[in-house]
């Protein structure tokens, strides 16, 4: 479908620049609330599905998004301690409701939850083409109709919802941080946050260039990360163990780093088109000759997992024309759409610094929730999935890196 494709290219376009990122919508606090268009009504629908006269927490998610999941806990419990006929919490997307449903198996939301197939609720609150510009987003909508907030679910306090029940003008939220890019962005504050995203823009349409890089010690730019799904990168005052594991996915605890480079912070931009081996090798080729290293390696046992399909049915196949793999994290959860098995299990790898080793050969895309608190939770969270998970001492390598003079 050809909106699944078009859009995707921005859903999975994060913007992390110090958890800040911008979010723009048409309507104003103060002003009538445009209108409210449902297509589905999938979970905790109520009796009456007239919104005319209710006081209305408009919540926009998607079930990609990791900062929309990560704050369902938050409203839930605004919902169980500011409850009543005529308050109405919707939780709004614009997903199949075969997708929607995949994640309610999984995360317990007391909302309403609805969606719009169509996307005309997420145009109308947004700016009436695209629609909205950034997710998550709560916008409070009184009685008569008039907006009286907009902000962030972490940002929606019992005080503003005191104030808002009681009939007043909510002052606005501030600049929203942690949110998802899902077109791209105009930081009106910040022209080298603009110049710095509009520099990704072209090196992503750059269709010559499959491979990319540059990198550089870094003089005080505060630490910062922007992505593009997982083909080009930004970093900013990273250190070298937080470039190995973010980009090559290579665990620190794999790795011996000489004691000069261990608070070295680096500016770092790639671009890995492709996404193959061969690439990932060229661009640590090139890392270590920019800053005068060598690599050797020597074989190790360590303790790990391996993994195997169990019951295919179970496993959840990424629905629709996906042009983007994205990854988010969502507190004690990260969140994986259009996967496939063997790079889920690196970036859990990556996360646990415990190597999980895929046995199979199946190249599909899949949708994963992950619970990542601990070892023990990313197996559950894997066998629910249908995949069978064993504990196994198994061959690595340790990277030791030494100075190439």
């Amino acid at each position: 479908m050809a909106k699944t494709n078009l859009r995707h290219l921005f859903l999975v376009l994060f913007l992390l620049l110090n958890g800040q990122a911008f979010a723009q919508v048409s309507v104003q606090v103060g002003e009538k609330a445009p209108e409210i268009q449902i297509t589905n009504w999938i979970k905790n629908a109520p009796a009456d599905k007239d919104l005319t006269g209710k006081n209305i927490v408009l919540e926009f998610w998607a079930t990609w998004c990791g900062p929309c999941i990560a704050a369902v806990p938050h409203m839930n419990e605004l919902q169980k301690e500011f409850n009543a006929a005529d308050l109405y919490y919707i939780s709004i997307s614009d997903e199949p409701v075969e997708k929607i449903k995949r994640t309610l198996n999984r995360v317990d939301f007391h909302s309403i939850v609805v969606t719009d197939e169509n996307g005309q609720t997420h145009k109308n609150f947004g700016d009436a083409q695209k629609g909205l510009q950034a997710i998550p987003l709560t916008i409070l909508i009184d009685k008569q109709g008039i907006v009286k907030w907009i902000g962030l679910p972490n940002q929606l306090t019992k005080e503003v919802m005191t104030a808002f029940l009681n009939g007043q003008l909510v002052a606005e939220a501030p600049t929203a941080t942690n949110i998802h890019a899902i077109v791209p962005i105009e930081a009106k504050s910040d022209d080298t946050v603009k110049k710095r995203f509009a520099s990704l823009m072209s090196l992503m349409k750059d269709k010559e260039t499959t491979f990319y890089f540059t990198m550089q010690e870094n003089q005080g730019a505060p630490k910062s990360k922007m992505a593009i799904g997982t083909q080009i990168m930004e970093m900013k005052a990273h250190t070298l163990e937080e470039i190995y594991a973010q980009v090559l996915g290579i665990n620190s605890s794999n790795m011996e780093i000489p004691a000069l480079f261990k608070e070295k912070k680096f500016d770092v931009l790639y671009k890995n088109n492709k996404g193959d081996a061969q690439n990932l090798l060229d661009l640590e080729q090139e890392m270590l000759k920019e800053i005068n290293l060598v690599k050797k390696v020597q074989p190790v046992k360590v303790k790990g997992y391996q993994v195997s399909v169990k019951n295919k049915s179970l496993l959840e196949k990424t629905m629709g024309e996906e042009g983007f793999a994205a990854k988010s994290d969502a507190d004690d959860k990260t969140l994986f759409t259009a996967y496939t098995i063997q790079s889920t299990l690196k970036e859990l790898s990556k996360v646990l610094s415990v190597p999980f080793q895929y046995t199979g050969d199946d190249e599909a895309k899949y949708d994963f929730i992950i619970k990542t608190n601990s070892a023990k939770e990313v197996v559950n969270s894997l066998k629910s999935y249908g995949l069978n998970v064993s504990a196994k001492t198994m061959k690595a390598e340790q990277i030791i890196l030494e100075s190439g003079n």
